[in-house]
């Protein structure tokens, strides 16, 4: 019988496989990322979708925007994305558009098509907590709380609490010298109550601009941001 010889086909295929495992390898980050930057596979790229996992609920109403069952499309049916809900300290981007919460480029935390410094942005890390709510203890979900101490940008607009550019320290849409603001730190402690009104870790007795309008405590008519004027306010500094 005549024997196949295979042994010298082996060898010339065996050199070939490293490189074909290599290739498939140095691919697979590629596609992975493909993959991530549109979790659900509808076409439409997570940064602009207003469903980023597809399962029935927009994302400012989805308590984790980019994980959840998929109800159409290549993954109907399956589990997209991660398991971490928007309120959770280890969701570090809620809507997966590839900025971090954090960044001074993310404008929209959530994707629910809000601009977090706009008005008609009441939840600004999409955790079912109304910014200005009792239960809000950290208006832009960063992780620190925003009556702490290293807490420097409650609203995480990328501007400092205490800089001069910063008008609506906790986000909410009243500026902070507006008369109807009653809780400028956004902490939930009315000003009239706070030993902090500003929330930038000095108190209200050291506190040269005690109610962060950015004037000057020697030149505020209303020192503490109240709405009394100092000449009727009983407690001018807080």
């Amino acid at each position: 019988m005549k024997r196949t010889r295979i042994l010298p086909a082996l060898a010339l295929m065996l050199p070939i496989a490293p490189i074909a495992l290599a290739t498939v390898a140095s691919a697979a980050p590629v596609v992975q990322a493909a993959r991530n930057s549109d979790i659900d596979g509808d076409g439409i790229p997570n940064g602009s979708d207003p469903d980023v996992d597809n399962d029935g609920t927009p994302n400012g109403r989805d308590r984790n925007v980019d994980g959840g069952t998929a109800r159409s499309g290549p993954h109907r049916g399956r589990h997209v994305g991660d398991r971490i809900g928007n309120a959770s300290p280890l969701e570090l981007d809620i809507d997966a558009d590839g900025l971090n919460d954090g960044a001074c480029a993310e404008t929209d935390i959530d994707g629910d098509g809000r601009p977090d410094t706009g008005a008609r942005e009441g939840d600004i890390d999409g955790d079912g907590r109304p910014d200005d709510g009792v239960g809000e203890s950290d208006i832009d979900g960063d992780g620190r709380p925003d009556d702490a101490v290293g807490e420097g940008d409650i609203d995480g607009d990328c501007q400092s609490d205490d800089a001069a550019s910063e008008g609506d320290i906790d986000g909410d849409g009243l500026g902070d010298a507006a008369t109807d603001e009653d809780d400028i730190d956004g902490d939930n402690v009315t000003d009239d109550s706070d030993s902090d009104v500003d929330g930038d870790g000095d108190d209200n007795g050291v506190d040269d601009d005690t109610d962060g309008d950015n004037s000057d405590n020697g030149s505020d008519d209303d020192v503490d941001g109240d709405g009394d004027d100092n000449g009727v306010d009983d407690d001018v500094d807080g």
